[in-house]
């Protein structure tokens, strides 16, 4: 077992602050909700309540600490809930009028003994920046032995 960092980046949050019903309240409701699902579902999966925290001032990244669990368990688990997530968010699609689904890019990192926040953090981002990049499903950090 161990501390797993998890970075998450909202798709498409400019397009729905430009383009939903109303503008960037619909956009912030979207971000809401999305945060509301994510901390009931980690509250059930993992036994605590959990917090996340806006990373940045566009406000569509966001980050995860998961202590005592495997990468492969917290990757697990947002396969799990991916169907339920785009269900409980189609409502607030639907009635914002948001351009598109509510989906988030995510990179899940073990955090090693000598990490920072800031260090870890930096580890997931050039991940997920690479995976967007790419535009391919994001990968599990690999340790080089």
């Amino acid at each position: 077992k161990e501390d797993v960092f998890v970075a998450l980046d909202i798709d498409n949050l400019g397009r729905m602050n430009r383009e939903g019903k109303n503008k960037h309240k619909s956009a912030d409701r979207a971000l809401e909700e999305f945060v509301r699902f994510h901390i009931s579902e980690l509250t059930r999966r993992f036994g605590y309540t959990a917090r996340l925290g806006r990373l940045s001032k566009a406000g569509d990244e966001f980050v995860i600490i998961i202590p005592n669990t495997t990468q492969d368990e917290v990757n697990e688990f947002f396969q799990e809930i991916e169907g339920r997530r785009l269900e409980a968010m189609k409502k607030i699609v639907d009635e914002e009028e948001l351009p598109t689904d509510i989906k988030a890019g995510r990179v899940v990192v073990g955090l090693r003994p000598s990490d920072s926040f800031d260090s870890a953090y930096g580890r997931a981002d050039e991940i997920l920046m690479k995976e967007k990049r790419e535009k391919r499903e994001p990968q599990t950090e690999m340790e080089v032995a």
